[in-house]
């Protein structure tokens, strides 16, 4: 049986040591909704000597191009989903490294390469994809737009209860992916064994 647990932000390395591939976890406090342009942006700033805008570390990332519509004087979001996060890929993993970001949501998860970059320092959490609702249903507001210049701009967003994430990629480098992956390889090998 997984453990369900419910976090909040910002987190540490030590919040995230008992999470395991396969829990189910729920966030509430502030996090930030991103997409690749922002990522990069955010390397060549930091690589540079450059300070952020915001403020990323132990912080929750959600990769994610939010639909969010202005209403009077307030921004609404419409619908909060998962982008896939492997596109990122090297960019991702210096990210977390130079910012000290400890969650990443998003869907389809990261190359095995990359992992190993975030071992100790970070957890992967896998968002239903087509649950956008549920995203925005658990956004209790939009804190703040950064650099509105980018077609998606970085979301500041408080949430309650987002979730249910489930933990893919653990602190401890274990991938729920390539868990699956095997044990799929396991039976297809059984199968074909006994149709011979």
């Amino acid at each position: 049986m997984n453990n369900v647990i419910h976090l909040k932000t910002p987190i540490s390395v030590d919040d995230l040591l008992n999470l395991k591939i396969g829990d189910v976890t729920f966030i509430s406090g502030v996090i930030f909704a991103l997409r690749d342009e922002a990522e990069k942006r955010i390397y060549q700033r930091l690589s540079k000597g450059k300070d952020l805008p915001m403020d990323l570390k132990n912080a929750v990332v959600f990769h994610s191009g939010p639909i969010v519509k202005r209403i009077d004087n307030d921004w609404k979001v419409i619908a909060l989903g998962p982008t896939t996060t492997a596109r990122t890929g090297v960019i991702l993993t210096k990210v977390i490294s130079l910012t000290g970001i400890r969650g990443i949501i998003g869907k389809g998860g990261i190359a095995s390469k990359h992992i190993k970059d975030m071992k100790s320092r970070c957890v992967y959490f896998s968002f239903p994809g087509g649950a956008a609702a549920v995203g925005s249903a658990a956004t209790i507001k939009v804190i703040r737009r950064y650099w509105q210049d980018l077609l998606e701009p970085v979301w500041e967003l408080e949430v309650k209860n987002l979730g249910p994430l489930v933990v893919a990629i653990d602190i401890h480098g274990n991938n729920l992916y390539d868990l699956i992956l095997r044990k799929a390889r396991s039976q297809l090998t059984r199968i074909l064994n006994k149709l011979k």
